[in-house]
């Protein structure tokens, strides 16, 4: 709204500045403006500074006073801009604060019945692991069952698993959870089968919940997001410039995470305003990274990998 006043404060300022020129030059070069310009007598020279008094005088007011608005105008965005920013960082700051607080443990242990804690940053590896380990379970289990779960519906029903874990007590809430989905009762039982064989066989943990953790993340990016996307004051490319530095702190396994997130069921808000497109979040994440799902397809943007996947041009 700022940005319109003040541009609008502008225009009408110019216009009345080009049309008060104009006018003035027309009557000046008219023959009765010539006449009026024979200064040679002392009542010719008051009519002439009566006249100019008069009429540019009264454009030069109203012409100042809309450069004045404009300029206030001006003064008040820039200082949004500036508190703008400020929270943005502090925003942003927090965001990595939260980060580097996270402590999760290994999926896989390091010795019998020991995981090792991981913390900060590495913390992304480990969910990305998780969840991996899970997407294929879920993507056996729906071959086994002869459901015919597609990719979205593979990537939810992992997701749910990865969120609020498998565990026993959690039965009846998986179930309720996943009841939109055919024979949702056998799923949720081999799956929490699949966690304990895992535990016991392979020594790795995939029950383990992560909800505490990942949705205090995922809200505060995108509340970070949609505070950067709702300025008023801020262009088109000045949001996608803030965008680029959130973007820029995002390792591969983050924005695999973000990937899955976004396409499960915790992901709607996501799609409704688009910001995975529109910011292109995702556009540094490597072809073939989220395997066997595609995420070019899933969502179209320029990535950053597209030039190094062009033809080969050959000069004969």
């Amino acid at each position: 709204m700022q940005r319109a006043l003040y541009y609008a404060a502008v225009i009408i300022g110019g216009a009345f500045s080009s049309v008060g020129i104009s006018l003035f030059l027309a009557f000046a070069l008219s023959t009765q403006g010539r006449a009026l310009t024979d200064i040679s007598g002392l009542q010719s020279g008051a009519d002439y500074g009566q006249f100019i008094g008069g009429f540019l005088g009264t454009i030069i007011s109203v012409v100042v006073s809309f450069f004045l608005l404009a300029t206030l105008l001006n003064q008040s965005l820039t200082n949004a801009k500036v508190a703008f920013e400020s929270n943005f960082y502090k925003m942003l700051d927090y965001h990595f604060q939260h980060i580097a607080s996270l402590t999760v443990k290994h999926v896989r242990a390091s010795a019998p019945a020991s995981f090792e804690a991981v913390t900060g940053k590495r913390v992304f590896t480990v969910f990305k692991l998780h969840l991996e380990r899970l997407l294929k379970i879920v993507r056996d289990l729906s071959a086994s069952l002869q459901v015919g779960l597609h990719d979205d519906q593979i990537i939810d029903i992992a997701c749910i698993a990865f969120y609020y874990g498998l565990d026993e007590e959690n039965r009846g809430f998986l179930q309720d959870k996943l009841r939109r989905y055919p024979r949702s009762q056998e799923l949720v039982d081999l799956l929490i089968n699949a966690k304990n064989s895992r535990l016991q066989h392979d020594h790795e943990h995939v029950g383990r919940a992560n909800q505490t953790n990942l949705s205090s993340y995922f809200s505060n990016m995108y509340h970070l997001i949609k505070y950067v996307d709702t300025r008023t004051i801020l262009t088109s490319r000045e949001k996608i410039r803030y965008m680029n530095i959130l973007r820029a702190q995002l390792s591969n396994a983050e924005l695999w995470l973000l990937y899955f997130n976004v396409v499960s069921r915790f992901g709607r808000k996501w799609l409704q305003n688009n910001y995975i497109i529109k910011y292109q979040l995702i556009r540094n994440m490597p072809y073939g990274f989220c395997n066997p799902f595609d995420h070019t397809s899933k969502f179209p943007m320029q990535y950053d990998d597209d030039e190094e996947n062009l033809p080969v041009a050959h000069h004969v």
